[in-house]
């Protein structure tokens, strides 16, 4: 279903970030519960850009890498629809975000019209920053390239 709105040859991406959901749905990061203002965006989200595309999520979509934060996401995620891809930060655990959201490993390329997605993960554990190792860029070039 497209919006009617939209020019045929355009799409609607979403993004969503750093939400910091916790294992408890009354969970609270400097005063403010995580799960309460994410369903707030979400519902202005589906208010504002009708049928989207795709949805990406990105970064510290949990804060402490519970399995129910990650429930707690695709729960809130459901009433949006198209294809969504999550990248995890510093504070998720990606192979409990994968199993959970059922995401596929990283690097993600996604069609959607002419565009490609490309989800590249530098996730490093243990670490605020992060890093890309060449690995994910010779996958993602293999991926390029069939």
């Amino acid at each position: 279903m497209t919006d009617h709105n939209r020019r045929d040859n355009s799409h609607l991406l979403l993004q969503f970030t750093d939400s910091h959901l916790c294992e408890s749905a009354f969970a609270k990061l400097r005063g403010v519960v995580t799960v309460d203002c994410l369903e707030a965006v979400i519902r202005l989200a589906a208010k504002s850009f009708p049928s989207p595309d795709a949805a990406i999520v990105t970064g510290d979509i949990s804060h402490d890498g519970s399995p129910d934060s990650y429930r707690m996401m695709a729960e809130r995620l459901r009433p949006i629809g198209g294809m969504q891809r999550f990248l995890p930060g510093n504070h998720d655990q990606p192979g409990v975000l994968r199993s959970i959201l059922n995401q596929t490993d990283w690097p993600t390329v996604d069609a959607v019209g002419d565009w490609r997605l490309i989800g590249l993960s530098t996730h490093l554990p243990g670490h605020e920053g992060g890093r890309l190792d060449r690995s994910p860029l010779e996958a993602l070039a293999r991926q390029l390239c069939s």
